[in-house]
């Protein structure tokens, strides 16, 4: 299929089950396909975390972020820490979001 015949047909679709269900038809398949994704993300991010032989278990992730920290901090992170919500970079961030 042509990219540009795909890019035109998707919307096609949203239009007609709105047409055929209202507001309500897109709402309801809004919501089914952010939880088939939530479901997806957690299913990875479990398998990844918990089962990869590289990592092994959240407390190993927990060890090697702690140790690559205290190897190479992180400038204007509270402790030079990955794993921190004090950061300045991260309040700069934050301001340009809400601004």
């Amino acid at each position: 299929m042509h990219p540009v015949a795909a890019i035109l047909l998707l919307p096609l679709g949203v239009v007609v089950y709105t047409l055929f269900g209202g507001i309500k038809a897109t709402f309801l398949t809004d919501y089914a396909h952010t939880v088939v994704l939530i479901i997806i993300i957690i299913i990875f991010g479990f398998s990844t975390w918990a089962t990869s032989h590289k990592l092994g278990s959240p407390g190993v992730v927990w060890d090697i972020i702690t140790k690559v920290a205290e190897e190479s901090p992180v400038e204007g992170n509270a402790g030079g820490s990955y794993l921190t919500m004090h950061s300045r970079s991260g309040g700069i961030f934050f301001v340009i979001n809400i601004v």
